[in-house]
């Protein structure tokens, strides 16, 4: 699947947790945790 999000143009990064903007995305299942981290971070929990 990175292949074809670089293919598309989209910037690829291996972290965890990546917030662009009102984006918030994780890796994969293993990193829900620290995802679910920052979502409470960004919404000011």
């Amino acid at each position: 699947m990175r292949d074809d999000l670089v293919a598309a143009g989209i910037k690829c990064m291996d972290e965890p947790v990546v917030v662009d903007k009102n984006i918030l995305s994780c890796r994969c299942t293993e990193d829900l945790p620290e995802w679910g981290k920052t979502f409470m971070e960004v919404m000011g929990n």
